[in-house]
Parts: C-alpha cells; structure tokens; sequence
C-alpha cells in the first residue's frame, strides 16, 4: 500500500491513537506505510522510532530517532525522546548531549530538565542533577515525580535537610507515595531524627506493608535508635518474604555490623553476593567486616574483574574501589591500595564542589565573633547550669568513636553517637536571636530566653536515658565549629578534642568512604587546606576557652590507655569504672566508619601509617605546610 498526500493525516493520526493507547504493533505498519511514500517525513520518523522502542526494539528506534533530529535539528521534543531512549539503552553520554540540546532549543521544556537530571545522576554527577531537577521543579511545580527525584539527590548529596523538604513538597501533592516516604524516612535518620524517621516509615508501612525497601529503611532507622533486636526482627521478616533479594541480605548484614556481630554481617555480605555477584554495596560491607590476607586472592581477583565491566554506574565504581583500596591496604599492597583509593576519590570529587575561599571566610567569621570577652559576657547572660551533655569533637578519623566507647563503657552515660543536633540549632539561630545577620554574626544579639529556648530544644532530642544515666554523648566531630557557641549555651557542658597526627587523620579520611557532605575529603590539596583551617580554629578555642577544653592525643592514649581514659573520666565530673577499659566489649550500636576497628582491643599499627603511603602524599604535604 502506497499512502496518496491526502491519506497522511489521517494515517497519522490513526497510528498516534494507537500508540497511545499502548498498542505500538498496530501503529508501526502505518507508520511504515507513510515513509514509504515521504522517507524523510519528521514526524513519521519520530514516532515510529517511540513506538519500536516501546515494543523492546530500541537499537532500531534510535535509528529512527536519530534520522528525526537530523531532518530537524531545532526540534527540542525530538531531541528530549532520543536523548530519552538513549538514557535507556544505556548510552549515557549521548543521551545527556541530546537533553541538552533540548533544553537550549527550549529553556522552558520542563519534561527536558527532569530527563536531564536522570541521565546526570545516572552519570554520578549529583550536583548537576540537583541543579537540572531544581530547574525542572521550578518550570513545572505540580509534577511530584520530579521533587523525588530531587529528594533522593539530595539525600546522595549529604544535603538532608533539603532532600526532607523536596519529601514533603511532593507529599502534598500525591500523599501515598512510597518513594517519597521512603527518601523522608532516610534523610531523617541520617539527620539524626531516627524517631521521626521511624514514625514516617511505619505510617507508609500501613499502606504498603510488604515494601522491602521501606522495610529496610525502618531496620536502619531503629538500628540509629540503637533498637538493635527490633531491626534484626525487621530483617528476619524480610528475609522470609524476600530471601532472594540482594537489597535485604545487604541491609541484614549492616544490622549486624552496628551490633558488633562481624561474623553474621559477612555471611549476609556474602549471601547478598551469591545472589548477585555484582552487588557493589556488598563487596564494600565486606571489606570492612575483616581483614583479608594473600590467601585470598581467588575473592580478591573477582572483586577487581567487576571494575572491568562495560557501562558500571559510577556508584558502583566508587563502591569497589574503596573496597579494593581496604582490601589491598590489608594485604600490604600499598602502591595498589592508593591507586584504588585515588581512583574512588577522583569519582567522588566529580560530584561536588569545595570552596576554599569561603570555607576561610567562615572560619575567619568564627574568630572574629567568639572573642573571649563575647563568650565571658554570654555565659553570664545566657547560659544554662547543664551537665548533660559531653560533647567530643574533632577531625573525622581522629578518635572520637574510640573515646566515646571509653566514656559510654561508664554505667552513667549514655552514648548518643553524632547527632546533628547542635548543626540544626546554628540553622536555627538566627531566627531566635531575632537578628537579620547570620551566624555567627546573630550570637551578639542572642539574649536569655532565646538562648534557653535553643538549649532545651537540643537537650530534649538527646537519647533517651533508661538506665539512670547522667551524662550523654555527643560525638558529632564537626562540632568543633561550635565549641564557642557550646560554651555559651551550657557552662558546664564538657568538651573533649581529639587529635591525631595530621598526615594519619587526612590520610584516614581519604581512605574512607564518606558521603558528600564532607566535600573536603576527596582531595588530597583540599585534605590539608580544611586541616589547617581546623587547626587555625581550634587554636583560637583553646586561647578562649582555657580548661574547658580537654584534648586527647590518639597516640598517647593508643601508647597509655589507662592513664589518659582516667584523665578523661575526670574531666567528665565522674567516678572512675574499670569497665572503661574494657570498651571493646561495648555492644550499643555504632554507625560510623570505626564499627570494626571499636570492636577490637585498642592496636598501635595505625600509627605513623601514612609513612607507607608517603610517595603519593606530596599533595598533600604541601597543603599541610601551606
């Protein structure tokens, strides 16, 4: 059959009703019918290549596709659904230049933003991807798929508070979706609000209750609450509903790990590995559950052939070569430990943005506004007589879990871990102080009743105490931000500081796996210029604030453990327990990047540890020197 000019329309429109009902098999021969007699017909072209996708036969509708956009270079639809298939078929960079072009042929082509956005984050480029889906949202605000989208980024991002807000925006517009509570659920825990993380995770289980993925984010929330044998229940549910589901041996395993249990994590590592022997997150639980040694090297070699994969997400690359770079740092194998871990870095780094300049400006703001004299006059206004809290800070990676499980190993304190707690007061602060400045400008202006305010908020989101305890840790390291501002809020709050040779600790952080809210950390010269700025601010904390301060050196207490756990005791207003010295049999929870090593009886082999990294560390030596 031959179509005369005058049937095309109709054949058009016909094969256009088919396929959107989602009938593609009757619209293709129509199609077809109608290039035979106009090859180069746009259109014709356009939707024959959607609807061979549609049918699985994707190769051939890009071909389709791709003659579409050529006939028509300015059309931004053509270029928005070849850059759309594309993304499906795993051709990632050809498929972010077409969304571009779409979006520069169409700025105001919100469908193009959002497709964009999925192919970025696909790529790993999560900044970008927040940015496309923030445009996307801006142009077509009623389109809750797109605020998920941007909630999950921002979660990636280490941005939670932000990923929270996205939730609830999409919430009010489609109130039952599971992603989205999900996402919310994940985003609270992580901020250190596990209890309203668990109420929001059980409120989407009533409407979804086999939801593996949601029930996996409640195993964890309860897990941040330290509820260990409530999370372990969780996960046995799901293992009996899911037993073949890499997701749940993997969330099983991180249960265990928290716990202590190094033994039932890498069985559930491994589980979760038999079922899909790529599973990234797996092999990365793995590495961190123990040591591994030469004899390993079958296990070893698997793990290296999946970084050989073609079209691996660089989620995943990131994953394995952190596991590789732990794995061979384990083996001794220095120079292929530091490739990996450069490897995984260089990834990371491609997702965020530290700014140096500014990062000095807000210290230098810190300096300026905490004077001695400011911080005097303020306790004598503001602050409340509590000796609630204990607050341990410094660098990541420089002993705080360690000290910690020191200090919560007395019966009279309870341990709180990092909570975020003080970081949402200094969001909120301005607000209270009643001042148009930021912080810490609006400190100047902070009076009684708004500094109680503040205060009791922050006391009344600590962990519960249950056995009559009478202190409470709180190990967030970036506290050391807000030593001054703890001083002012709570006089007789104790501060511990903990430091480490600076070459080990940046060393250390490089090692580790961090999310993107530390976007210092995947950069050797960016390692040592925020050290140095560390240092710059706790040199001006210890000047103002003299014996509040109580530092531990690592090293010393790695070399005498007993004196300086004594010495710390003290400082927290306590009688000494021998049960202190025996923090390794401490079975709360711990979620940090130190579960295995907490675990262990105190070990001295990571002293001076960069010495075998040092020809790669010049970078970094140099930053440090300035």
């Amino acid at each position: 059959m031959r179509a005369r000019n005058a049937d095309i329309p109709r054949l058009m429109a016909t094969a256009l009703q088919y396929q959107q009902a989602g009938r593609p098999q009757q619209a293709e021969p129509l199609y077809r019918t109608v290039l035979k007699a106009f090859p180069d017909l746009p259109d014709a072209l356009h939707f024959l290549g959607l609807a061979l996708h549609q049918m699985g036969r994707t190769a051939e509708g890009i071909r389709f596709l791709r003659k579409a956009v050529a006939r028509q270079p300015g059309n931004a639809v053509f270029h928005n659904n070849l850059g759309f298939v594309l993304m499906s078929a795993g051709l990632l960079e050809q498929s972010e230049a077409h969304c571009r072009d779409a979006t520069r042929l169409q700025p105001d082509f919100a469908e193009a933003w959002y497709n964009l956005g999925i192919v970025l984050e696909e790529r790993g480029r999560l900044q970008d991807a927040a940015a496309s889906y923030t445009q996307a949202a801006t142009l077509r605000p009623e389109h809750y798929k797109t605020l998920v989208n941007l909630a999950g980024a921002f979660v990636e991002l280490g941005r939670y508070g932000d990923a929270v807000g996205a939730c609830e925006s999409a919430l009010k517009l489609q109130p039952n979706i599971s992603q989205a509570n999900l996402i919310l659920g994940r985003a609270l825990t992580e901020m250190g609000e596990p209890d309203r993380a668990e109420l929001t995770l059980r409120e989407a289980l009533q409407r979804t209750p086999d939801d593996p993925q949601l029930l996996l984010a409640l195993a964890n929330a309860l897990t941040a609450l330290g509820r260990l044998d409530e999370a372990r229940t969780v996960c046995d549910q799901l293992l009996q509903r899911s037993p073949a589901d890499p997701d749940v041996c993997f969330g099983m395993g991180t249960v265990a790990q928290a716990a202590g249990d190094h033994s039932g994590a890498m069985n559930h590592f491994r589980q979760a590995l038999e079922l899909d022997p790529a599973f990234a997150p797996a092999v990365l639980g793995l590495s961190a559950a123990r040591k591994f040694t030469g004899d390993d090297s079958e296990e070893i070699d698997r793990f290296e052939q999946l970084l050989r994969r073609a079209h691996i997400p660089p989620r995943d690359s990131i994953k394995l070569h952190f596991a590789l770079g732990k794995i061979h740092d384990d083996c001794r194998l220095y120079d292929r430990a530091f490739g990996h871990y450069a490897a995984a870095n260089a990834l990371r780094k491609e997702q965020v943005q530290f700014d140096r300049e500014q990062h000095i400006r807000y210290v230098d703001s810190l300096i300026d506004t905490f004077s001695r004299g400011l911080i005097e006059k303020k306790v004598r206004e503001v602050s409340m007589d509590e000796e609630l809290p204990i607050f341990i800070v410094g660098m990541p990676r420089s002993g705080t879990t360690l000290v910690e499980q020191i200090i919560a190993s007395h019966p009279s304190v309870k341990a709180g871990g990092e909570l975020p707690l003080l970081r949402r007061a200094v969001r909120s602060l301005a607000a209270r102080a009643g001042d148009d400045r930021s912080y810490p400008a609006c400190v100047e202006t902070l009076n009684a009743g708004a500094a109680h305010r503040l205060a009791q908020s922050y006391l009344e989101k600590l962990p519960a105490r249950t056995n009559g305890e009478i202190r409470v840790t709180d190990k967030m390291p970036s506290n050391f931000f807000h030593a001054g501002l703890i001083a002012i809020l709570f006089s007789k709050a104790r501060i511990i500081h903990c430091r480490r040779d600076p070459m080990d600790v940046c060393l250390s952080i490089f090692f580790q796996p961090f999310s993107r809210a530390h976007p210092y950390a995947f950069d050797l010269g960016n390692l040592g210029h925020y050290y140095r700025q560390y240092e710059r601010l706790m040199a001006h904390w210890r000047a103002v604030l003299g014996d509040r301060l109580f530092e531990v050196q690592y090293s010393e207490l790695v070399e005498d453990p007993e004196s300086v756990s004594r010495r710390l005791i003290d400082h927290c207003g306590l009688e000494w327990d021998d049960r202190c010295l025996q923090f390794d049999r401490n079975r709360g929870a711990v979620r940090t990047a130190s579960h295995w090593q907490v675990r262990q009886p105190i070990y001295r082999t990571s002293l001076q540890r960069w010495k075998h990294y040092e020809r790669h560390l010049s970078p970094l030596l140099e930053a440090l020197q300035g």
